[in-house]
C-alpha cells in the first residue's frame, strides 16, 4: 500500500470532488503536504482526519422528542 496520494486519489478515498478538496487544502482544512509544488496527503493523516469527523451514535435510551 502507498504511503502518499494525491487530490484525486483523496476525492476518491472521501467521496469528495476534486474541487472541494482543492479548497480544503487552500483554506487548511485538511492534512497535507507540499513537496517542490506538488500537494501529497498522507493516508495515515487522511484515515485519522475523517475518524475524527465522525458522528457519534445518539443512545435510544437517552432519546430526545422533538
Amino acid at each position: 500500500m502507498k504511503k502518499y496520494c494525491r487530490i484525486k486519489d483523496v476525492a476518491a478515498i472521501t467521496g469528495l470532488k476534486e474541487r472541494t478538496v482543492r479548497a480544503y487544502v487552500l483554506n487548511k482544512k485538511i492534512p497535507f503536504i507540499k513537496a517542490n509544488g506538488c500537494v501529497l496527503f498522507d493516508l495515515q493523516e487522511i484515515d485519522a482526519w475523517l475518524k475524527g469527523k465522525s458522528v457519534p451514535v445518539l443512545d435510544n435510551s437517552k432519546s430526545v422528542a422533538v
